[in-house]
Formats: structure tokens, sequence, C-alpha cells
């Protein structure tokens, strides 16, 4: 059995935890969609123009198909009892 940070981790999942998402979304409410990266690197290193270039150049959400694109393609479960 493995913890939830191990389970995504075996999986490549990028997740955040300690965001007041009640917070954040009335922000998002309020100001409109930020374009931002989440980025992780194990050794601390960022090429941070790189990622605001990245950043600046998101199309934004108009027209995705979001669900087809987070979808699975095989059925998993997660227990951690």
């Amino acid at each position: 059995q493995l913890d939830l940070p191990a389970w995504l981790k075996r999986r490549g999942i990028i997740a955040v935890a300690g965001v007041d998402t009640r917070a954040l979304t009335n922000k998002i409410r309020e100001t409109g969609m930020a374009h931002a990266v989440i980025s992780h690197n194990a050794s601390g290193q960022f090429d941070e123009a790189a990622l605001i270039a990245r950043a600046k150049a998101w199309r934004g959400l108009e027209g995705r198909d979001l669900a087809r694109e987070v979808s699975t393609l095989q059925a998993y479960t997660h227990d951690e009892t």
C-alpha cells in the first residue's frame, strides 16, 4: 500500500497542498484567470525566464476539451485503508 504522496509520485502526477481553494476561487472571480506555471525541479534550479515566457504564451481555456485531456485511458483506484 502506498500513501497518497507516493501514489502520486509513482504516476507522475503533480499535486498542490496547503492552498486555500476558496480564497483562490474568489480571487479568480474578482481578477480573472492568471497565466501561471507550476514547476518542480528536484535540484531547485529553474529557468525563470523560460517559465515566464511559457506562462505568457498560454492560449487559455477557450475551445479546449479539458475532460478528454485529463481523462485516463485505464481505470484505477486509490485506497488508503
